[in-house]
């Protein structure tokens, strides 16, 4: 019998009891933490035959953008529970650990922290290096959330730990896109996007804060934020056939002027009746563009005409391809992946900052 007293005694530790002759047996936390990573590990690992896994899960990777906090670890606890319960129903269990490479975000933090401490900007690296700086700071941060995950007691198989941007991963997201390109299932155009000009990529709807109009900062070409208005209205003058400057349309955005294609009225706007099928002259090109009438001009808003420019807004192209047989010039973009006015459009500004061009009005 002194196996099973044995036995007993180890349960008794592992589970922070004291186990001396003459103790209280008052709870020890230390004893139960002692070891505890080795513990959960030797849990995951015994119950693992990889050749027939009857129960796989995978932890939602956090993004190694950040810490733990409390929704990750109600997510950790619960998914424990799950898999320990697998385990006691003695099926072979595989609970998968990762991390998310959390891109833009990434790159962003990065870049902050590039100027912060080295006063480097991205495009002052190559891109190797700087890829190789990104891949630096995720394995600083996602050890961290490692050392988070066993603190927690986690019993995650860390020999099947992975990276959203390890190679193998890589290569199946490729696999699968070419495959569903390949299947007609997805198809490349030309679509409106969210663009940042400073992290050179697009955003999603979800990654992108609408704020209120007013001053706020945005990230400077030459590193560091610089102070902007937004949202302010400006007016701007468009000529009519017997050389008068009063048709004003009121914009948020006047450095998309050398886009325009068109003006648009609402049809029941008494104001304007008289602007529909005609032509105005372009203030800075030489340019006549045709006044159309669409239900989607809001009559309260600005002037209660809009000017059209469907390479930089989407309310804009869906009221052009409305009216193709009214508009005999389409444009394209007349601001670049930077924000800068596209060389080519007008000498004045030519390569100049969209919003240092709003202040040259």
């Amino acid at each position: 019998m002194a196996w099973k007293r044995q036995k007993l005694l180890a349960r008794l530790h592992d589970r922070g009891c004291s186990t001396q002759p003459g103790s209280n047996s008052k709870f020890d936390v230390s004893l139960v933490n002692a070891n505890y990573v080795d513990k959960a590990q030797r849990a995951a690992q015994a119950h693992l035959k990889r050749d027939n896994v009857a129960f796989r899960m995978v932890l939602p990777p956090p993004n190694v953008t950040g810490q733990l906090h409390l929704g990750h670890a109600l997510t950790v606890t619960v998914e424990d529970a799950i898999v320990r319960q697998q385990r006691l129903l003695g099926r072979s269990t595989q609970w998968i650990p990762g991390f998310d490479h959390a891109g833009i975000a990434t790159q962003s933090v990065v870049e902050k922290m590039l100027w912060k401490e080295k006063r480097l900007r991205r495009i002052d690296l190559s891109r190797e290096e700087f890829v190789e700086e990104c891949k630096k700071w995720a394995k600083r941060n996602s050890n961290q959330i490692a050392e988070q995950l066993k603190r927690l007691g986690a019993s995650l198989d860390w020999t099947s730990q992975y990276y959203t941007l390890d190679e193998r991963f890589s290569r199946a997201v490729s696999e699968a896109f070419c495959r569903l390109h390949e299947d007609g299932l997805i198809a490349r155009g030309k679509q409106f996007v969210h663009w940042c000009p400073s992290l050179q990529t697009a955003l999603s709807d979800q990654e992108v804060n609408r704020v209120e109009a007013g001053r706020i900062s945005i990230p400077s070409s030459n590193g560091g934020t610089r102070s902007i208005e937004a949202g302010v209205m400006y007016k701007v003058c468009y000529g009519t056939m017997d050389n008068k400057w009063t048709v004003e349309v009121g914009t948020t955005r006047p450095e998309t002027c050398f886009a325009d294609v068109a003006l648009a009225v609402h049809p029941d706007d008494p104001r304007h009746a008289h602007l529909i099928h005609t032509l105005v002259q372009h203030p800075l090109l030489d340019r006549q563009m045709p006044v159309i009438a669409d239900r989607a001009v809001l009559i309260d808003k600005g002037t209660g005409i809009v000017k059209l420019t469907p390479e930089h807004d989407r309310l804009d192209a869906d009221i052009v391809s409305r009216h193709l047989d009214e508009i005999t010039t389409l444009t394209s973009s007349c601001i670049n992946e930077h924000g800068l006015i596209t060389p080519g459009t007008y000498p004045k500004f030519d390569g100049l900052d969209r919003f240092a061009m709003r202040e040259m009005r």
